[in-house]
C-alpha cells in the first residue's frame, strides 16, 4: 500500500486523514500552521467534529498518523523513497469579493513540483472550478497518476458519511482510473468513477448548488407568503403531506463555506444570468430583509444571536461564512448591542462574530 500524504489539516483534510488512519493505514499530515500542528500532535482538535477526538487519540497511540510541516516533509520524503506517495490535497479555496481564491492550491502545487517523483499519485479534494485539476496536474514537471475526488460529507457527521457515502472520482487516463479505483476501495464502501476530472469537479459543484437553489426557492415562497400574512411552513407542510412529487425544505438561513462558494464557482464559469445567481442573491439577503422588516416597527436596544456556527444540525464549530457575522454587523451598525450564544464554537470565534 502506498503511503498517504494529506496536505492541509482543516475540516476536510484532518477528518479524511484520520478516517484512513483509523482503518490501519499509515498517514502523514502536512500542515503549514504551527498552532494547528501543535494541537493535533497533542491530541487536541482545532475544530469540533463528532467522534473525531476519539479517533485522533487512537491513531496517535497506534503511531498511524504523523503531523509535519512542509519543511519537515521534504526531509522525510528524501529518506523514504523506497515507497511512492499518494498525495491528497485538501487545502481551502475561500471566496473573497464573490471570487474563489486559489492561492493555497497554487502554493501546494509549487511545493509538489519540487517534492514528487514519477511514481507518486495525486487526488485533489479541494473544491475547484471545472478544468483546474487537469491544468494543475499536467503543468507539473513530471507525469503522474491523478484524479479529482470530491469531498461531499456534512460537517458534524463527516466520519459516519466517509464510511457510508460513495466516493466519486474522475481520472483522465486508464492507468489513473484503475489505480484510484483500487486505492479508494480500501477506504470507502462504494466507489463511482466518472468520465474525467471535469465531470467529478461538476459532481461536487452540482450537489451543493442544487441545494442552494432549492433553499432559495423555499425562501422566495416565504417572502411571497409574508405579503399575504401566511406562514410558509403551513404551505410547505401541506404541499409535502402524502404528496410524492413534493419534497420542499423549510425556508431559513442558508450559509456556510460550501453552498455560497460553489454557486459562485459555477456562476463565474458559466457567465450566465441564471437561476443559480438569483437563488444565491436571495439566500444572501433573506435573513437581513426579515430583520429590516422587524426593526421598522420596533425599538430594540439589544439582541442575542442563538447559534453562531453556519448551521446547527448536525452540530459544528465552523463559523466560516456564517450568517451570524452578517446579522451581528447589521445590528451593530444600527447601534444595537449584540450578544451571542453557541455551545460548540471555540471562545476565540466569538470575536470573529462580533458578539
Amino acid at each position: 500500500m502506498n503511503n498517504t500524504v494529506v496536505i492541509g489539516l482543516g475540516y476536510v483534510g484532518l477528518t479524511y486523514a484520520l478516517h484512513i488512519a483509523s482503518l490501519g493505514y499509515k498517514v502523514v499530515g502536512v500542515e503549514e500552521n504551527p498552532i494547528t500542528r501543535m494541537k493535533v500532535k497533542n491530541g487536541e482538535l482545532p475544530f469540533f467534529e463528532k467522534g473525531l477526538d476519539i479517533v485522533l487519540s487512537d491513531v496517535l497511540k497506534r503511531e498511524l498518523f504523523d503531523i509535519v510541516s512542509p519543511e519537515e516533509f521534504k526531509l522525510v520524503s528524501n529518506h523514504t523513497r523506497d515507497k511512492s506517495f499518494v498525495f491528497i490535497i485538501t487545502v481551502g479555496t475561500p471566496v473573497k469579493n464573490k471570487a474563489v481564491q486559489y492561492h493555497a492550491i497554487e502554493k501546494v502545487f509549487s511545493f509538489l513540483s519540487e517534492n514528487m517523483s514519477q511514481y507518486d499519485s495525486l487526488a485533489l479534494r479541494s473544491t475547484v472550478s471545472p478544468g483546474l485539476t487537469r491544468k494543475l496536474c499536467e503543468n507539473l514537471p513530471i507525469k503522474i497518476k491523478y484524479c479529482f475526488a470530491p469531498e461531499r460529507t456534512i460537517e458534524g457527521s463527516a466520519l459516519e458519511e466517509l464510511s457510508t457515502l460513495p466516493q466519486v472520482y474522475g481520472a483522465n487516463d486508464i492507468e489513473s482510473k484503475l489505480f484510484f479505483e483500487s486505492y479508494f476501495n480500501e477506504f470507502h464502501s462504494e466507489v463511482i468513477s466518472v468520465s474525467n476530472s471535469e465531470a467529478a469537479e461538476l459532481v461536487k459543484l452540482t450537489s451543493n448548488v442544487f441545494r442552494d437553489v432549492i433553499f432559495g426557492f423555499s425562501n422566495e415562497i416565504a417572502s411571497i407568503a409574508f405579503n399575504y400574512n401566511v406562514q410558509s411552513k403551513e404551505i410547505i407542510d401541506a404541499c409535502n403531506y402524502k404528496y410524492p412529487r413534493c419534497n420542499i425544505p423549510y425556508s431559513g438561513p442558508v450559509a456556510g463555506p460550501c453552498l455560497s462558494k460553489d454557486s459562485y464557482i459555477l456562476i463565474n464559469d458559466s457567465g450566465l444570468n441564471s437561476i443559480i445567481i438569483n437563488a444565491r442573491k436571495l439566500n444572501e439577503n433573506y435573513v437581513l430583509s426579515i430583520l429590516s422588516k422587524v426593526l421598522e416597527d420596533s425599538h430594540i436596544a439589544s439582541a442575542c444571536i442563538l447559534g453562531l456556527a453556519f448551521k446547527g444540525t448536525p452540530p459544528t464549530s465552523d463559523v466560516r461564512d456564517s450568517l451570524a457575522i452578517s446579522i451581528a454587523t447589521y445590528l451593530k451598525e444600527r447601534k444595537i448591542v449584540v450578544y451571542g450564544f453557541d455551545p460548540i464554537i471555540f471562545p476565540s470565534d466569538f470575536d470573529l462574530i462580533g458578539a
